[in-house]
């Protein structure tokens, strides 16, 4: 902001009014300011909804959420669960050597995932 531009904005004149004496005056000048930043605030909120809205809209209606692409592909993956080291860990902690064996316990349990993937960007969704 340049000199010229600061003396026209109500913030800067609430210091003159003030000097002047003029209460009402510097009142008005608050209220225009805080209209103006409450309107702001109102923009920006409405600016957010609307680009939250979107990628819902995009995920929904079989588009990338990120890049608005149709180019999709449907992955599914399964994972099986194996030997943890966690669980041998503490199981020998607790059983002695025996307590290995745990490393085992909840083996062979599947995790199945299914998820899109967009072919432009690689985003998952």
């Amino acid at each position: 902001m340049t000199a010229s531009e600061t003396k026209n904005t109500p913030t800067s004149q609430i210091g003159t009014d003030i000097k002047n004496g003029s209460l009402d005056k510097v009142l008005n000048r608050l209220k225009q300011r805080f209209e103006q930043v409450a309107r702001a605030r109102r923009e920006h909120a409405q600016v957010l909804v609307d680009a939250k809205q979107l990628v819902i809209n995009r995920a929904n209606s079989g588009q990338c959420p990120k890049c608005g692409s149709n180019n999709l592909q449907a992955v599914h993956s399964a994972t099986q669960k194996g030997f943890s080291d966690t669980g041998a860990c503490s199981g020998c902690c607790c059983l002695g050597p025996v307590g290995l064996l745990c490393g085992f316990c909840g083996s062979g349990k599947k995790q199945e995932q299914s998820y899109r993937m967009c072919l432009n960007c690689g985003n998952k969704f």
